[in-house]
């Protein structure tokens, strides 16, 4: 595992962070980082060794976002979004199904993101009405990041079961599946997009899991919720020219350069 933090260090260092400020600016995250990470064996962290992936644990996991973030976090933001759909084909009971995904995804020849409309708490903004078949979905999911960018979408709906349904589905427009970009004030290049889906159909054998629907806490108007909004609101008004000006004399920095990445 050391030689795969070394390598996200030397891809973080040499690639990501010297292209960070235009892959800031420009409309998508460049390809080219995206198949550097796949050369380096990182789409494939939590994959079964059979399968080319690497059964990392969790904490490795965390060190990679720490390293690769560091570089680029638009990038990193988009390679994220992927690993959990390799989880849940590595756990699901379709052995069909992850033979026929996780090979490729673990190379990076494939990849996925994640549409979380079945999970966010309150109303419950993905739906999915069995016909024969398979499902059609219904519904909104206002964050779905990696448009254009990955190969399918790892979506999760309620079935009027009330069983929380798994499904593996296409990432590509169509009749039923129509998405607006959403204008992000970081990392906008990872193509965030908000989708609409409108009786959407997805074949049963893209079901990945199935399992009773425990709606997810609230975590709105909490002690950590407030803190955020709150740091966010001091963080623009501290940037207004006076007031920067007086807090960096203050901390004693206006002046200094500041020091380089290492």
């Amino acid at each position: 595992m050391n030689d795969l933090l070394a390598r996200a260090e030397r891809l973080a260092n040499e690639v990501l962070f010297p292209a960070s400020l235009a892959t800031d600016t420009g409309a998508r995250v460049p390809e080219a980082h995206l198949q550097l990470l796949a050369r380096e064996g990182l789409f494939g962290v939590f994959g079964p060794p059979e399968l080319g992936g690497i059964a990392s644990a969790s904490a490795v996991f965390a060190q990679l976002v720490e390293v690769l973030a560091s570089g680029c976090l638009t990038t990193a933001f988009v390679w994220i979004q992927h690993h959990i759909a390799v989880q849940a084909l590595a756990a699901t009971p379709d052995s069909a199904l992850a033979r026929a995904w996780l090979a490729d995804l673990c190379a990076g020849r494939r990849r996925t993101g994640l549409a979380l409309g079945g999970l966010r708490p309150g109303p419950l903004q993905l739906r999915a009405r069995p016909v024969n078949g398979g499902w059609l979905l219904d519904g909104t999911v206002p964050w779905v990041t990696g448009w254009q960018l990955v190969d399918a979408l790892l979506a999760f709906a309620l079935s009027p079961e009330q069983e929380r349904l798994s499904l593996l589905l296409d990432a590509v427009p169509a009749d039923t599946l129509s998405m607006t970009p959403q204008r992000l004030v970081a990392a906008n290049a990872s193509c965030t997009v908000e989708i609409r889906f409108r009786e959407h159909f997805v074949a049963r054998e893209r079901l990945v899991a199935s399992e009773p629907y425990t709606p997810p806490p609230a975590h709105d108007g909490e002690h950590a919720e407030r803190l955020a909004r709150e740091a966010l609101f001091l963080l623009v008004f501290g940037s207004r020219p006076a007031i920067r000006t007086a807090l960096l004399e203050t901390l004693g920095v206006l002046g200094e350069t500041p020091p380089a990445r290492r």
